[in-house]
């Protein structure tokens, strides 16, 4: 990690809108020679400064035997702080700031933004999701860009394998925004004939096998193991009219017209999927388990 570019972003007329853990930017770094990428979801732009010292510290940890010998932003004031200076000099790093009214000159930054922000909409559009589920959808964008082979690489292996030496661990991806089945807990439950799940919109893998997820209900971001997810259906109709803005009913009415079929646009995301699976909700009763665990055996 000689060389990492870093540059800002912020959805164009989101800033006063919400988002999903009040998000309103995001801090893009991008190494130079790996191309792997990361982004911190950001509440302030003055928070890069925050994020930015904490990715140094971080990647020094995990990766101490590639330090970071230069930094390159564009010239906003936020990179010129005296605390961000000081920090860089007393870890031995140069930063490097490019030529005024010239985003060129910060073109690996420019152009990983702009790829992140295609698979972001392209998500949010499949899934007919306001864009208040931005943030999700750019970190499950990063996940998947990292895993994918990227032109410049040798051998046609990945950003995450060019950095950490070896593949990624294998995760179950599912098309963002599909239903996502979550168990209830015991004492969820009111009755014999109460649902023993709760449908909830997928956001994307957690860790070890869990999955994030929104719940409709407290609205708000969980993460769950027991998941039975509906690839076909997204969860649109979960989602509360109130975190819908005009531009996002004018882009599901375009959604709709362009899809004759009227087909879910879900069916036909880019997204990395290990297996199919499009079930409906009785799937959490036991018996039907049963029988298909018997059909698949």
């Amino acid at each position: 990690m000689e060389l990492i570019h870093v540059d800002t972003f912020g959805p164009e007329r989101m800033q006063d809108s919400k988002s999903l853990g009040g998000s309103k930017y995001g801090l893009v770094l991008v190494d130079d020679f790996t191309k792997h990428v990361w982004v911190k979801l950001l509440l302030r732009k003055s928070d890069a400064i925050k994020s930015i010292k904490s990715f140094c510290l971080q990647a020094s940890t995990r990766l101490p035997d590639l330090p970071i010998s230069r930094v390159r932003t564009d010239g906003a004031l936020k990179f010129k702080s005296a605390d961000l200076h000081a920090f860089w000099l007393n870890r031995g790093v140069t930063h490097e700031v490019t030529a005024r009214y010239s985003p060129q000159s910060n073109g690996v930054a420019e152009r990983n933004i702009r790829t992140l922000t295609e698979m972001t909409r392209t998500m949010l559009i499949a899934a007919s999701l306001p864009t208040f589920f931005w943030p999700a959808a750019v970190e499950t964008a990063v996940r998947i860009k990292n895993r994918v082979t990227a032109s410049g690489l040798k051998e046609g292996k990945t950003p995450h394998e060019m950095l950490f030496g070896k593949p990624p661990a294998p995760e179950d991806f599912r098309p963002f925004g599909c239903v996502a089945w979550a168990k209830k807990a015991s004492t969820e439950r009111h009755g014999k004939f109460d649902p023993k799940a709760r449908p909830c919109v997928y956001l994307g893998p957690a860790f070890r096998g869990a999955s994030c997820l929104w719940d409709p209900a407290t609205e708000k971001e969980i993460v769950e193991h027991s998941v039975i997810f509906d690839d076909h259906q997204d969860a649109s109709a979960l989602v509360d009219p109130g975190v819908r803005t005009a531009a996002d009913n004018r882009r599901t009415g375009d959604r709709q017209r362009d899809s004759p079929s009227g087909t879910s646009c879900c069916e036909h995301s880019t997204t990395i999927l290990k297996g199919e699976t499009s079930l409906d909700p009785s799937v959490m009763d036991d018996a039907y388990i049963q029988h298909q665990h018997q059909q698949s055996h």
